[in-house]
């Protein structure tokens, strides 16, 4: 199964296929182990965990992308300009701080 969602050559499958894939590939936790961290790739964890720090320490998009709004291209053929460029770490130039959690 691949996990990529940026290819563009094939067409979005189906919900139903989707479920079937996740099934296919799902496998059943028979028991659990204790294990050094170094060799728990590939592993789920037995129980719930929760992170002291949050990773990273702002808020990060993982894709481009644009953001409008349904009023400004609400009429058809509506174009809009860019208003301003944001690389992945920077913080909007509304507040130039990074949002906190």
């Amino acid at each position: 199964m691949t996990a990529d969602c940026d290819r563009a050559d094939s067409p979005p499958i189906t919900e139903d296929e989707a479920l079937s894939r996740l099934a296919g590939a799902a496998r059943p936790v028979t028991g659990f182990q204790t294990e050094p961290l170094d060799r728990c790739l590939g592993r789920v964890l037995a129980e719930d965990r929760q992170a002291k720090v949050d990773v990273p320490p702002v808020d990060n998009s993982a894709m481009d992308g644009y953001a409008c709004r349904h009023l400004d291209v609400a009429s058809p053929g509506a174009r809009l300009r860019v208003s301003q460029r944001i690389a992945a770490g920077e913080a909007p130039a509304l507040t130039g701080i990074p949002i906190a959690h």
